[in-house]
């Protein structure tokens, strides 16, 4: 573009000067859109609230998350979101963070996101993790540019990979920290 508009300057001077006086205007070139990052109305486009939830593993320990108040200022950017889970907090050392593969928002198609977490489910490959008592973090991460990893299981020590995007931008994200009460029903 700036070769372009040197070529446009300097031609309209030769003009002018070979003609006598010529007035310039000055060439309005349209500012690039700022790039804003995605945002999520954590006050009432998230269900449920923010914060602790009780899974009562004896009913099933099925949890559903919704976020339906989310976007980006950019209104044609297509999004991207994942649910995390951190196992940490619960005790699992190998590979206690869990991902589930990410999916892509077309700007168009701006629905709810809606994650169950079969908790019992879940329980078979994170028995010790999904018990009475015991705690683990959930969140649903929401990003403008798609995520570096599409891997699922990430050590403590790469806990942030689940969050970061190809262009290093930062990602937006709700969290839930999950409590189990009982045990779940014994499988007939």
């Amino acid at each position: 573009m700036p070769l372009r508009r040197n070529i446009l300057i300097m031609s309209l001077l030769a003009l002018a000067l070979s003609q006598g006086c010529l007035y310039i205007a000055p060439i309005d070139e349209d500012p690039e859109p700022e790039d804003t990052p995605p945002f999520v109305n954590a006050l009432n486009g998230v269900s449920p609230s923010m914060g602790l939830v009780n899974i009562n593993l004896s009913l099933g320990g099925n949890q559903e998350f919704v976020i339906s108040g989310y976007g980006d200022a950019n209104l044609d950017q297509t999004l991207y979101h994942r649910i995390v889970i951190d196992y940490r907090t619960a005790g699992v050392a190998a590979n206690p963070v869990y991902s589930i593969v990410p999916k892509r928002i077309e700007p168009n198609a701006r629905d709810r996101i809606t994650y169950s977490f079969p908790a019992c489910t879940a329980a078979i490959s994170y028995p010790t993790a999904i018990a009475d008592g015991k705690q683990i973090e959930l969140y649903l991460v929401i990003a403008d540019a798609p995520f570096m990893h599409a891997s699922q299981l990430f050590s403590a020590m790469n806990f942030q990979q689940p969050f970061e995007t190809e262009t290093g931008r930062s990602a937006v994200w709700v969290q839930w920290t999950l409590q189990f009460i009982g045990s779940c029903p014994e499988s007939p």
